[in-house]
């Protein structure tokens, strides 16, 4: 079995000098191992992408959430796919946060879109617009 040397740097020493603050460095040796140091940390175990998360802010800086977005995630094959259930829209990328990245964009077009719209908005839409409204504040 092979042995392992922990080896810790000594603290920095103060070096006094007139009117200054200083710090002497001391070098020291470091043991070359001959052999290789294994740590077993026990079969790989990949970690279950959650299912359902709490989207708690947008890249868009021109929102901010007010009340976390509940995000549905779903994995094919490559992709992941974060949707909002509430208002039908989805994101998709290669990782959770690329999905959830993509859905935020999404979001936020969909805000500016029906809030320029909004007198010519059917049930429907009116539905998804207060929903946004409730979810998201735009910045000043």
């Amino acid at each position: 079995m092979a042995s392992t040397a922990l080896v810790a740097q000594p603290p920095a020493q103060p070096v006094p000098e007139v009117g200054k603050y200083a710090v002497q460095i001391l070098r020291f040796g470091v043991p070359v191992h001959s052999e290789p140091t294994v740590i077993n940390r026990g079969p790989h175990q990949a970690v279950p992408r959650p299912t359902q998360i709490l989207l708690g802010t947008l890249s868009d800086r021109g929102f901010r959430v007010a009340k976390a977005i509940p995000v549905r995630l779903e994995s094919h094959d490559a992709c992941v796919v974060a949707s909002w259930q509430d208002i039908d829209e989805f994101g998709t990328g290669r990782s959770t946060s690329s999905a959830c990245e993509d859905l935020g964009h999404t979001v936020s077009e969909l805000y500016s879109s029906l809030e320029s719209d909004q007198e010519r908005l059917g049930p429907d839409l009116q539905h998804v617009w207060a929903v946004l409204q409730e979810y998201l504040v735009r910045r000043k």
